[in-house]
């Protein structure tokens, strides 16, 4: 018997089959775009991403017998929404994360709603942008927003193409401002304040729950088996955090890929995060934190100056970013006093490099951009001791985790012993994991966890270098704090 977990991002769809072991069968990676119409609009285009997903799984199941598959799950971006109608169909594009056409909508929901009834509800203090782009959508386009049967995210939309209906679990609905982590259900105090209806939403279910099978027209997509069984998936975050193996208390994941997420379990966590993969199962005390650029800063320097780079790698087969990463390890610690703020996606002042001389080159440059991005880290993980969660081990998964030489940098900075686990396409393996609990493959997320995860490398800090890294951090600490409430914009 195999299961099929899917990982589906911003810009790349990852398929892989498995066995009940967690040994990958055959697996695929897809890319699509992001489109930016205008200056802070950030879209998908549906079709687009589909096409590409059945790609990806058109790619697994014609290596093997797809009978052999047992069960699929997806595991999806979360704070993304767009409009169906009954059909299924898209009305508009999908709005992912990093759309902020919403903002002036979102600080009107918070006036109405607060902070505090906000927080007591859905666990966040923030209006979301799934809901502030809703109310975006009702003033801006009525006419879309009239024609509307129901809201999804990119994982309702796949298990609507794949079995014919819409279905979401916690940690995806917990994204939305619309979602009550106490009963888990959707919230009908905030949905009458901001006059949304509750057909508008898809039913919740917990992760790791059969709600169909593939029909005719999904195997014809995709080349799945009609009657393959569709099981209830999660939030990409919330898999990564599965399918790194993280159900013990003290056990935490750092995950850099075009965001950085940091996934803590812990019994002491005063918050109210729900885990996404808790079918049969006592909820998995749960805690996520995170930022988000990290690599996708890393990304944008190659995308803008790494041409040269670019041109070696294609010439010479290597991966463009171990050259950059490279380049970074021949400049000092420290990067010879040039420091980086990483917050190029938000903060009023946005990005911002300091200490800039004319003797730094492009090695400074790229080791400051990475210590930038990891003194972040060292934030988030102080912001989580403070509320009394404790690292036992620290587990390092995404295009981050591919760069010995950032796995040092963390350890250095952290001042943590860094863990890489010997499999790295852990969201994958979560979605894998979660479509195994809803077929009895495993009894449960932790069964699903011991059969699967396997340790790697282990990073110790330098401490020949901590020292000097604690000085640069209070500086860091210093620059974001100053520049916090400073804005460059003439608006």
């Amino acid at each position: 018997m195999y299961l099929f977990g899917l990982d589906v991002g911003t810009s790349t769809v990852k398929s892989c089959v498995r066995t009940e072991e967690g040994d990958p069968v055959a697996s695929s990676r897809r890319e699509y775009g992001l489109h930016h119409p205008k200056p802070g609009w950030s879209e998908l285009y549906p079709d687009e991403v589909w096409g590409q997903i059945r790609a990806a799984i058109r790619d697994v199941v014609t290596r093997i017998d797809c009978r052999e598959i047992r069960a699929i799950s997806v595991a999806a971006i979360g704070h993304a929404i767009m409009p169906v109608d009954e059909t299924g169909a898209w009305l508009s594009p999908l709005l992912p994360f990093y759309d902020t056409r919403g903002q002036t909508e979102a600080e009107h929901l918070h006036r109405l709603l607060g902070g505090e009834t906000l927080l007591g509800v859905t666990g966040s203090s923030r209006v979301q942008q799934p809901l502030a782009n809703m109310i975006w959508l009702r003033r801006h386009r009525p006419a879309v927003y009239g024609r509307t049967d129901k809201f999804i995210g990119l994982h309702e939309y796949l298990v609507w193409r794949l079995c014919g209906t819409p279905w979401i679990d916690y940690s995806l609905a917990s994204c939305t401002s619309l979602f009550d982590l106490e009963t888990g259900q959707w919230a009908p105090e905030i949905l009458d304040a901001v006059e949304v209806d509750r057909d508008l939403l898809p039913d919740v279910a917990c992760a790791g729950t059969v709600v169909g099978e593939v029909t005719a027209e999904g195997a014809r997509a995709t080349g799945l088996a009609r009657g393959t069984c569709v099981v209830v998936g999660t939030h990409d975050a919330h898999s990564s955090a599965l399918g790194t193996g993280i159900i013990d208390d003290g056990l935490w994941m750092e995950e850099a890929g075009t965001f950085e997420h940091i996934c803590a379990c812990s019994l002491q966590t005063r918050g109210r995060r729900l885990c996404g993969a808790i079918n049969r199962t006592p909820p998995i005390p749960v805690v996520f934190s995170g930022f988000r650029t990290a690599g996708s800063i890393l990304t944008w320097y190659k995308d803008t100056f790494a041409h040269r780079e670019i041109a070696e790698a294609t010439a010479t087969g290597q991966d463009v970013y171990d050259l950059l990463t490279a380049k970074a390890a021949q400049a000092r610690p420290g990067a010879d006093g040039l420091l980086l703020l990483p917050t190029f996606h938000g903060g009023a002042a946005g990005g911002a490099v300091i200490g800039l001389t004319l003797h730094h080159g492009q090695n400074e440059f790229l080791r400051a951009l990475l210590e930038g991005i990891t003194y972040e880290v060292r934030v988030h993980f102080d912001a989580l001791r403070a509320q009394g969660v404790t690292p036992r081990e620290i587990r390092a998964v995404g295009g981050g985790a591919k760069s010995p030489f950032w796995l040092q940098l963390k350890a250095d900075v952290t001042q943590e012993r860094i863990t890489v686990p010997a499999r790295q396409q852990v969201g994958t393996l979560g979605a894998a994991i979660l479509a195994g609990i809803g077929v009895d493959a495993y009894r449960d997320a932790v069964d699903g966890v011991r059969r699967t995860y396997r340790g790697g490398a282990v990073y110790v800090p330098d401490e020949h270098v901590t020292g000097l890294y604690d000085r640069y951090y209070a500086v860091y600490q210093r620059l974001k704090a100053t520049l916090e409430n400073v804005s460059y914009s003439p608006n």
